[in-house]
């Protein structure tokens, strides 16, 4: 697996044992940049939270073994093996994108993928146009 955490050492009974990417019952994993549902990114791949987690992104984890839910761990406390740059997976997600059911959670992705890269993982940034500052 490419993203791994652990459990924080202040457990009693889960101290220290491994998360791994919490895969939805759509079928989908969540990166976010805070707790709350709204600010929720879904994507369909490990390879797209990956991407998003490298630039800063917080990522819902989970064990299946250890019967908790899942939690929302900041992208500093999870271990990266394998590296996916956002511009890959931008591009991936350009050349898999179609017109079906799932095409709005697909142009979100897209679009966060894109926001992400272009404002290299921080939440608000600096309007080009107006100067203002824009979350």
């Amino acid at each position: 697996m490419a993203l791994e955490a652990f459990v924080s050492a202040r457990s009693k009974n889960n101290a220290d044992k491994s998360l791994y990417p919490h895969k939805h019952k759509d079928g989908m994993y969540v990166a976010s940049h805070s707790r709350y549902e709204v600010d929720y990114v879904r994507v369909e791949t490990v390879e797209q939270l990956q991407a998003l987690v490298e630039v800063g992104y917080g990522a819902r984890m989970s064990n299946p073994s250890l019967k908790v839910a899942a939690s929302l761990i900041i992208s500093k406390n999870i271990n990266i093996t394998d590296r996916h740059t956002l511009l890959e997976e931008l591009e991936k997600t350009f050349e898999a994108i179609e017109l079906d059911i799932d095409s709005s959670s697909k142009r979100r992705a897209e679009q966060t993928l894109l926001r992400a890269n272009l404002l290299k993982g921080q939440s608000i940034g600096k309007c080009v146009i107006c100067d203002s500052t824009l979350p």
